[in-house]
């Protein structure tokens, strides 16, 4: 279900703004978030109202896994209101930005397009993860301004979602509302200050995509963000507690997310298992498979 905050904040827009100006909403989805067997599902619910993002031929082959914008017909509040019913029932779990633009999807979408890669140091090109709600905040703040001024021209509000471990709530970046040509396009350039603010720890990221595929009973919550959220803190208490090797935190966050805290603070032999770990003896995960070795034969004596 679309949060009703959320909903309340785009209908204030779409009936509060200028109404010489017009106003196309859009849902950007990440196909490579979506369960295989719903893509095809997707793309056939929405039709002609599907825009990738990834228009470079020599992507093609990525184009179905890739970011679409899927919206519908028209401008103002009567689109408004059939973009959020058809993703509300069809997709809003997926949903990684709520894009309010001057401009119909599809001309959005080869705007969008146009930032697939960034620059490096050598020209050498990266592809952009711009849609990524972990990324697109990162732009806004660090970007060249030039390159900011241009990639949301044409944006009246970019909703990304920022999520704690609780609740994933919904986060604007307003855009300049302009139409396509206002600003000649931009190339973004990686400098190091860049690299820096956007270079994150890939560990949660693949701790969360283990447990999804092994454990996917351990998370209450469908929302990417909050899942890693709280990866993200179990990883941090693992830290705190003392743990640097990689296969002791990964065993702290594969255990810790079916145990409660005080469930691992009440029981002496996780407690001794961690402690043999923080002093870089034997590894986290040895010590837990030799105590349900113990408790096994324990049970059956």
């Amino acid at each position: 279900m679309i949060p009703h905050d959320l909903i309340r904040a785009l209908n204030q827009e779409i009936h509060e703004g200028d109404r010489s100006q017009p106003r196309h909403l859009s849902a950007l989805i990440d196909m490579a978030l979506v369960p295989e067997d719903q893509r095809q599902a997707i793309a056939a619910y929405f039709a002609a109202n599907v825009h990738p993002l990834l228009r470079d031929p020599e992507l093609a082959a990525l184009q179905p896994l890739g970011a679409m914008l899927v919206s519908a017909a028209g401008s103002g509040p009567g689109q408004y209101d059939a973009v959020l019913s058809r993703v509300g029932t069809r997709c809003e779990s997926f949903v990684q930005a709520w894009i309010a633009s001057v401009l119909p999807a599809e001309q959005l979408a080869l705007h969008l397009s146009e930032a697939t890669y960034a620059l490096g140091a050598s020209q050498e090109r990266y592809l952009l993860r711009y849609y990524d709600p972990l990324v697109t905040p990162v732009l806004y703040l660090h970007a060249d301004r030039a390159w900011v001024s241009w990639f949301f021209g044409p944006v009246l509000s970019w909703w990304f979602a920022d999520a704690t471990q609780q609740t994933s709530r919904w986060r604007r970046i307003r855009g300049g509302g302009r139409g396509v040509g206002a600003i000649a396009p931009q190339a973004l350039h990686l400098n190091d200050a860049l690299w820096r603010a956007l270079e994150s720890d890939p560990l949660p990221h693949r701790l969360l995509h283990t447990l999804e595929a092994q454990a996917p009973h351990v998370f209450e919550s469908h929302c990417g963000g909050i899942r890693l959220a709280q990866v993200e803190a179990q990883l941090n208490d693992a830290r705190q507690a003392g743990l640097t090797r990689h296969e002791d935190l990964t065993t702290y966050v594969l255990v810790g997310m079916t145990l409660s805290w005080s469930q691992k603070t009440a029981d002496a032999r996780w407690q001794a298992a961690l402690d043999r770990a923080v002093a870089g003896g034997e590894p986290l995960h040895e010590s837990l498979a030799r105590l349900s070795t113990l408790q096994d034969r324990g049970a059956r004596s």
